[in-house]
C-alpha cells in the first residue's frame, strides 16, 4: 500500500494593517510557523526510515528559512517517495516563497493529483490563482479546501479577503470573515478590524 506522508509547514496568511476608509490587505504576507500540520497519523511517531528522517530534517529546513536546501532534499523524495503528497505542498511553498508562483501551481497541482482531498493544497493553490488574476478559479479552490476541511480556518480567511477585495461581494466577505473569527475566538483583531470598517462602510452608504 502507497504511504502518504504528508507533514505540512503551517503558514500563518496575515495582511497589512487597514486603516478606517481603505483596508489595505491585498498582499497576504507568509510567515513560518513553530507548528505543523498533519493528516497522516503516523507522522506523530519518531520517523523510522532513512526517508522519512530526510523529510523531517527538511521541515527542520524549511523553519530555518534555508530554502534551497530544502528544496534540493525535497526534490530527491519526489523520486524515492513521489507519492508523498506533503513533498509537493512543501515545493509549492517554497516555490511561493522564492516568488516562481508557475512551478508553484504546477507542485500544488502535483499534490492534488495524489491526493484530490488535501485542503491544504487547494488553499495554496487558491492564493496562487488569486495572484494571477484567476479570481473565480480561486474561490473554487478555496471553497474546494473548505469542502475536505471545513474548520480550516485560513482558507476561511483568504476567501474572505478574495471576496472583500477581489470579487467585490461584501455581504460574503463578512459572512466569511465572521466564520474565521468563530474558529479563531478573538486572537485575530486585524480581521476583526476588517469587519468594523466594513461596518461603517455599510452605515454611510445607507
Amino acid at each position: 500500500m502507497k504511504r502518504y506522508f504528508s507533514l505540512f509547514i503551517v503558514m500563518i496568511l496575515t495582511a497589512c494593517s487597514s486603516s478606517p476608509t481603505a483596508p489595505n490587505r491585498s498582499q497576504p504576507e507568509m510567515k513560518a510557523a513553530a507548528g505543523m500540520v498533519t493528516t497522516r497519523t503516523e507522522t506523530t511517531k519518531k520517523p523510522k526510515t532513512k526517508t522519512e528522517r530526510l523529510y523531517q530534517q527538511t521541515i527542520e529546513l524549511m523553519k530555518q528559512s534555508d530554502l534551497a536546501k530544502a528544496k534540493q532534499n525535497l526534490l530527491s523524495l519526489t523520486e524515492s517517495e513521489p507519492a508523498w503528497v506533503g513533498v509537493w505542498v512543501n515545493l509549492g511553498i517554497i516555490a511561493m516563497r522564492q516568488g516562481d508562483p508557475v512551478s508553484a501551481e504546477a507542485h500544488f497541482k502535483q499534490a492534488l493529483a495524489r491526493d484530490e482531498r488535501n485542503a491544504v493544497a487547494h488553499n495554496y493553490l487558491g492564493m496562487i490563482l488569486r495572484q494571477q488574476g484567476q479570481f473565480k478559479k480561486a474561490e473554487s479552490a478555496y471553497l474546494n479546501a473548505l469542502k475536505y476541511n471545513k474548520n480550516y480556518s485560513y482558507a476561511w480567511r483568504n476567501l474572505g479577503i478574495l471576496y472583500d477585495l477581489y470579487l467585490l461581494d461584501y455581504e460574503q466577505a463578512k459572512k466569511t470573515y465572521l466564520r474565521y473569527q468563530q474558529l479563531v475566538g478573538e486572537r485575530d483583531q486585524q480581521v476583526a478590524g476588517w469587519l468594523a470598517d466594513m461596518e461603517r462602510r455599510a452605515q454611510v452608504s445607507n
